[in-house]
């Protein structure tokens, strides 16, 4: 960035600078512009973002917000890396995170649900059994009966 605004000063002297300017210019954006297309970038700045947000009622048009590409685009990048939709991975998050609150607090099932992103119990339920098999309460107490006869 020293480089530029000094190219910058120097640009108004003559046009052969400002051209100079211009071509610099235009090769810091291009590069940044490749960065931010990096697939793999794409993906950890999305991760970064879910994990951060998980909690919050987030789609797929604000994770490619924060990842500066289209959602479709995304969507695409995601299942290609992740090997699982965008959806699917914020619910593991979740289901993470509820999992681990069951474990390590006394709170409610509803607690838990809004804690770990879910407003609806009911969905928060439907989800938890597909991930694990089993409602959260079945899960907890299998854990902790687990965890004692260890």
């Amino acid at each position: 960035e020293d480089r530029i605004h000094a190219l910058e000063k120097q640009a108004v002297r003559s046009t052969g600078d400002m051209c100079k300017y211009a071509q610099v210019l235009f090769e810091e954006v291009a590069e940044r512009i490749r960065k931010l297309m990096d697939s793999d970038d794409i993906i950890n700045r999305a991760e970064n973002y879910i994990r951060d947000h998980f909690r919050e009622n987030i789609n797929r048009e604000d994770v490619a917000a924060i990842a500066c590409i289209t959602p479709n685009y995304l969507s695409k990048q995601f299942r290609i890396k992740k090997g699982m939709n965008l959806r699917e991975y914020i619910n593991q998050i979740r289901i993470e995170e509820a999992k681990r609150l069951l474990l390590t607090t006394n709170l409610s099932v509803s607690e838990v649900a809004g804690l770990s992103g879910y407003e609806n119990i009911s969905y928060f339920s439907t989800v938890f059994r597909k991930y694990t098999g089993m409602s959260p309460i079945d899960w907890r107490n299998l854990e902790i009966s687990d965890g004692e006869n260890v």
